[in-house]
Parts: C-alpha cells; sequence; structure tokens
C-alpha cells in the first residue's frame, strides 16, 4: 500500500488556519506518471497526463452564501428563537439550533448577538455575526457549500424574513462531504460530484497530486499539497479502474476518493 504524504505549507495550515475540507476546496488533482517525488515540497517529476475537477470542467472559484435577517424587537426573558439550518450541496440533517432569550439581553443587538453565538456553538455548516442594531449575518462554513435557513421567534419577540446576501457558487474545482459525514478522521470526497478530467499525455501514471490550481508545481515549502501513489488495487491511495496507463483523449473519472487523519493507533 502506497503512502499519502502532506507538505510542510498543508502541515502549518491545519494546526494554524482551518480543517483539511476548509483548506482543500477548489483544488485540483493532477495525475503523473515517472519518478513520484521524495515529498509534496519538491518539484513536480515525470508527465502530468490528467488534471482532475468538478464534472471535467475548466476551473472556477466557489463563494461563501451568505444570508441575514434582523431582530426587530427584542422580545422579553424567556423567549426564544429556533434557527433550522437544512445542507443543500452536499446533502445531509438539518441542525436545530435554539437560542433562549436571558434578562441581560436587553436590546435588539444583544439578542442577535446571542443567535449568533449559539450559531457558532453548534453548526458545523454555518457560521455568524451579529452587527449594526440588531442584523444577524449568516455564511456558508465551507466555499461552495449550499444551505437554506429558517428562523422562527416565540412570544414578543420578532425576527424579519431571511434575506439572501450572497448566492451560493459551487466552483468547478474539488470539494468534499459534509463534516456532518466525516467519521474515524475520514475525509472523503462529495458524493454527489463527479470528479473528471481529460487525459493530455498517454503514460503509466504513477502518483497524484492535489494542490490549488494556480501552483506551478516547483519545489516549496509553503504550497499546500497532498501527494499519494496511484494504482489499481483498491488499498491504492488514488485507486483508478482498469489499467494504470492513460491514454491521450480518454476520460479518467475518480470514483471515491478519501483521506484519513491518522488516530492515535497510526
Amino acid at each position: 500500500m502506497g503512502n499519502i504524504m502532506i507538505s510542510t505549507g498543508l502541515a502549518g495550515a491545519l494546526a494554524t488556519k482551518g480543517s483539511l475540507k476548509e483548506l482543500l476546496t477548489d483544488f485540483v488533482l493532477e495525475i503523473f506518471s515517472g519518478a513520484i517525488p521524495a515529498s509534496a515540497d519538491d518539484a513536480e517529476s515525470g508527465t502530468r497526463l490528467v488534471t482532475i475537477t468538478t464534472d471535467g470542467e475548466d476551473w472556477s472559484p466557489s463563494k461563501k452564501q451568505v444570508v441575514s435577517f434582523d431582530v426587530t424587537n427584542e422580545g422579553a426573558e424567556g423567549d426564544s428563537v429556533t434557527i433550522t439550518i437544512t445542507p443543500v450541496v452536499p446533502s445531509g440533517s438539518n441542525e436545530v439550533i435554539q437560542y433562549n432569550r436571558t434578562a441581560d439581553d436587553d436590546t435588539t443587538l444583544k439578542v442577535a448577538l446571542g443567535i449568533a453565538e449559539a450559531i457558532n456553538a453548534n453548526s458545523n455548516l454555518v457560521e455568524a455575526v451579529a452587527c449594526g442594531s440588531g442584523t444577524v449575518v449568516v455564511s456558508s462554513k465551507y466555499k461552495g457549500d449550499g444551505f437554506s435557513l429558517n428562523v422562527v421567534a416565540s412570544g414578543s419577540l420578532a425576527v424579519s424574513d431571511v434575506q439572501e446576501v450572497v448566492a451560493n457558487v459551487r466552483g468547478k474545482g474539488l470539494h468534499f462531504e459534509s463534516p456532518q459525514t466525516v467519521t474515524a478522521g475520514v475525509l472523503e470526497k462529495a458524493n454527489d460530484d463527479v470528479w473528471k478530467g481529460t487525459v493530455v499525455a498517454t503514460g503509466t501514471a504513477s502518483y497524484f497530486r492535489i494542490k490549488a490550481h494556480d501552483d506551478n508545481g516547483g519545489a516549496d515549502s509553503s504550497k499546500l499539497r497532498i501527494q499519494g501513489t496511484v494504482g489499481t488495487l483498491s488499498d491504492s491511495p488514488l485507486q483508478i479502474s482498469g489499467s494504470s496507463t492513460l491514454t491521450a483523449g480518454t476520460s479518467v473519472t475518480i470514483g471515491t476518493f478519501s483521506i484519513r487523519i491518522p488516530l492515535n493507533n497510526g
């Protein structure tokens, strides 16, 4: 079984900046022939055979979806707001979050801050901030992941309808499954997405890299990269069906792909 390597830059980003899903969103996967570089920091070697994107289309960027609503009446102690977050893409389970109004939250802004805090403490899908005199702005945690939001208030506490600020844009780079599906440290490709590409040179696939679309492949310890071997067996880090020899002009589809964060037993 071959190994998956991460670059120095990716290791640092995981320690300080964000999750693996967040960091790899909108990346591409390239398959190469030839000798395998000793590390993901090293320059690419061999020949690039194919670049994998969503649907095999030209790379395009994703945008986070953003919506907002206003707290129009702060209500009274004991009133509540129920927020239901429905994942649209990738699909998943609803998140239902409740904010309970306290005596201290006696202005619309304080209520908005309390709602945002409740969302941030309990949601794997979205994040929220409060601003102005009582506006709650909610955005997807991950670029390209869309959601719908329903907000219901009780008692005299009142909220406005949810308004779309920025529509979700799911670009043609790579996307991974919802955080709701991650078990035992395994992050999988988005099941509903088709990862594919057209082979540009004939050769025998030996290794792959996941990297930013504008990474030129040179030696660079600051770049965010994953590198692994390619094979036809199920225990290969990247499995391709049939033969590992790719022919120019044909299409390659990646049916399944996952990355496992090592647990304490290795």
